[in-house]
């Protein structure tokens, strides 16, 4: 008779866990709403509660990093959230989607390529939000074009824009992409469409300006489009600082001034080069 506790002692310890899982799971759901409700206190002790019970749920551990962030927790304990909820289950769309914006906040655009390739390579067009894989198209492409990956940020924009058509910042990443690429009218043509969509989009004039500017092709169009891009984000010292340069590389030297004395007090170092040559 003895050997039949031990498969008796087993069967009581799965249904034991079971239950305790089952009490985690509800428990992970449950600081869902907390966190919506913003009771991140609270959420937080639900969300060890069921880590508690159940080290493996990875929804706790991403909601977890989802009350670091909201909390300003550092960088270091997001992520480590995360990661243990991507080390229990690696096809957890949500918490992929979630690192891959957190990177991309923190302009850490290597990590942003990283999580939004593994992120997209889940799905097929249809098996998920067209507007979530969007994002991560876009932000990918984005990332491409901070790296210097210019073609492959294309192909992203093309992308994102099968799922979004109306996407102004797809438009816009796709614009930034012909622009480093020198192909200015092709870059004209969808800045210009980025902002038919969203008529106060300041990184699209910006965008368009330096089209006209770099590529030699409008000096009055590139002033034109800097000034509405700055009227839009009067503390983008990198809007001011483009002025400027336009401003003093065409011969006016006087007018360009105050831009850089403005832009280096946003903080645009670069603006200090140009002030020098004042002195």
């Amino acid at each position: 008779m003895n050997r039949f506790i031990p498969i008796l002692f087993l069967s009581l310890v799965s249904c034991a866990n079971k239950s305790q899982s089952n009490k985690s799971f509800a428990l992970a759901l449950k600081s869902d709403t907390l966190i919506i409700q913003n009771r991140l206190n609270e959420a937080e002790q639900v969300i060890q509660e069921a880590i508690r019970l159940d080290s493996s749920n990875y929804i706790a551990y991403n909601n977890l990093a989802i009350v670091r962030i909201k909390t300003n927790s550092s960088s270091e304990k997001v992520v480590d959230a995360f990661t243990k909820s991507l080390a229990i289950n690696p096809y957890y769309a949500t918490a992929l989607y979630s690192l891959t914006n957190f990177y991309h906040d923190k302009l850490d655009y290597s990590n942003a390529i990283i999580y939004s390739t593994k992120y997209l390579n889940l799905f097929k067009k249809g098996s998920q939000s067209d507007t979530d894989i969007c994002r991560l198209y876009t932000i990918r492409a984005e990332s491409r074009n901070m790296k210097g990956d210019f073609n492959q940020a294309l192909l992203d924009s093309d992308s994102a824009l099968n799922y979004c058509p109306s996407s102004y910042w797809a438009y816009k990443e796709r614009g930034s992409a012909y622009r480093q690429l020198h192909l200015y009218n092709d870059a004209i043509k969808n800045y210009s469409r980025a902002l038919e969509i969203n008529p106060t989009y300041a990184q699209a004039y910006n965008g368009l300006a330096l089209c006209y500017d770099d590529g030699k092709i409008d000096f009055n169009n590139a002033i034109v489009n800097y000034t509405k891009a700055i009227e839009l984000d009067a503390k983008s010292g990198t809007y001011i600082y483009n002025r400027g340069a336009c401003l003093y590389d065409n011969g006016f030297k006087e007018k360009a001034r105050p831009d850089f004395i403005k832009a280096d007090s946003l903080g645009k170092v670069e603006a200090k080069s140009y002030l020098k040559k004042y002195l």
